[in-house]
């Protein structure tokens, strides 16, 4: 679905509606019924449910939300700078550089899990629990 699949005024519609939400103010600016505000509602509620302006809105939201989340890089950077910068307390500067660590997996955990259980062993675990409770 593209802007082809969408009329001029339902675009400035969308775009207008993204301004302030106001799907009636939205419907008016983009020049529907410039002399009726009721009529620019009725227009709006249809146009809401217009599955074109609909996917248009969608679009434009995903992309406003993707720009405001800041990415790896840009959140390594910032702890980088943290931990790098000497007139920070050290607590602010040792939290900056775990989450550094953290986020490049410089700190790995290993488990070892014995998997050669039998049901002799399952069944001697299970009697040892019964008896600590």
């Amino acid at each position: 679905m593209g802007k082809e699949d969408i009329g001029s005024k339902q675009l400035a519609f969308a775009r207008e509606y993204l301004k302030d939400f106001n799907a009636t103010q939205a419907a008016l600016r983009a020049g529907y019924s410039p002399n009726s505000p009721s009529s620019a509602a009725v227009t709006a509620s249809r146009l809401l449910r217009n599955p074109n302006v609909r996917a248009e809105i969608a679009k434009a939201n995903a992309k406003a939300a993707r720009a405001n989340i800041a990415d790896v890089a840009e959140l390594q950077e910032f702890w980088t700078g943290y931990t790098r910068n000497d007139s920070k307390d050290d607590n602010v500067r040792l939290k900056a550089s775990d989450l550094l660590g953290k986020s490049q997996a410089a700190f790995v955990e290993k488990h070892v899990h014995d998997v050669n259980l039998t049901l002799e062993k399952m069944v001697l675990a299970s009697m040892e629990e019964e008896k600590d409770e």
